[in-house]
């Protein structure tokens, strides 16, 4: 089958999903197809597309949304994650896609949901992009400058990506690993995003709020000593393969898909105590809930260790290699050319 063009339709303007839309298109003009990013325009929906690629939650509000944007295409993907059980009601027309997803943890989900699922393509990443030689940097963000001095005053700096401050995403959990955490060494923990913190943490806490390049967000990660990750429930993990890539360890739950991430090896897992399945309209979510000793126990061994973390980053940087988009994408080029014939 001829493809004239690809169009990549990530369900939300900016964040996880335009990042995934943006590398895969990257990959398929590097491999010589026609490819573009678009996104929801009601003038556009009725287009005929050779191959739409949707990028999204799989849940009732974005099955139509992929239904309408694909009505006229010759071949129709979706590119789905979940947090957990699906419990729409348009099962049926979600099987007018191929699904695709990046994570086991994922197709067990939606297969336990009664959703078809093709394969598993993990999310991928440029990691040449992010290794930063800070002597060759010209100018280094007033972020970077604070960090440094605190490494050269003996602090041990942690940094969490974390997109928003909503339960999910597990920062009332490790504020609280943090009060009871004892260390031999100082420590403070970067948070990128739009967060707050308790008043009790400010001497162990640093929010960045303002936003970040690219560039920018890849010199975050390259100039701390170890990640943390605290998300109860992902699709995939997508700052973890971003930590491994700038040589970090990393601290997560024992809980997929993190684990399928990370290891011993490449960091740390957290014990989770139990688990909770929490129904809302249009995702609902299975929330893994950790145990805070452990948690307290991780931080303070990372902390505490600096063999340890070289240990932990020289094997998280080889790790990251795996999940190259380079190496990732080209799984989608054998489907294509599965389910064009």
């Amino acid at each position: 089958m001829s493809i004239a063009k690809i169009s990549l339709i990530p369900r939300f303007r900016g964040g996880s999903f335009e990042f995934v839309a943006t590398t895969l298109c990257k990959f398929f003009k590097e491999n010589g197809y026609d490819c573009v990013v678009e996104h929801l325009n009601i003038k556009k929906i009725l287009e005929p597309r050779d191959i739409v690629i949707f990028l999204g939650n799989i849940n009732d509000s974005s099955i139509v949304r992929a239904t309408l944007v694909s009505t006229l295409s010759k071949l129709k993907i979706f590119y789905a994650v979940t947090e957990g059980p699906y419990f729409g009601y348009l099962k049926p027309l979600s099987r007018i896609f191929t699904i695709v997803v990046p994570s086991s943890y994922v197709k067990k989900e939606l297969e336990d949901s009664g959703l078809r699922v093709r394969t598993i393509i993990p999310h991928g990443i440029d990691v040449k992009e992010c290794k930063i030689n800070f002597a060759r940097c010209r100018e280094l963000i007033e972020e970077i400058r604070e960090i440094m001095t605190l490494k050269r005053a003996g602090y041990i700096v942690l940094l969490s990506v974390v997109s928003e401050d909503i339960p999910r995403k597990g920062l009332k959990y490790l504020y609280n690993a943090l009060r009871i955490a004892r260390t031999s060494k100082p420590f403070k923990l970067v948070i990128k995003g739009s967060v707050s913190h308790p008043q009790d943490l400010t001497d162990k806490v640093i929010i960045v709020r303002r936003f970040l390049s690219r560039e920018d967000l890849i010199m975050l990660y390259n100039s701390v000593d170890a990640c943390i990750v605290p998300s109860l429930a992902e699709g995939f993990g997508l700052p973890i393969i971003e930590c491994f890539a700038a040589g970090k360890p990393v601290i997560s739950l024992n809980a997929p898909p993190m684990n399928e991430i990370n290891s011993d090896k490449t960091g740390w897992l957290v014990k989770v105590d139990k688990q909770e399945v929490v129904k809302s309209w249009p995702s609902s979510y299975r929330l893994n809930i950790p145990d805070i000793y452990d948690y307290a126990l991780k931080i303070a061994e990372c902390v505490n260790s600096d063999e340890l973390r070289l240990e932990k980053g020289i094997n998280a940087l080889k790790r990251a290699y795996l999940y190259d988009y380079r190496h990732t994408y080209k799984y989608f080029l054998n489907l294509i050319s599965d389910i064009g014939d």
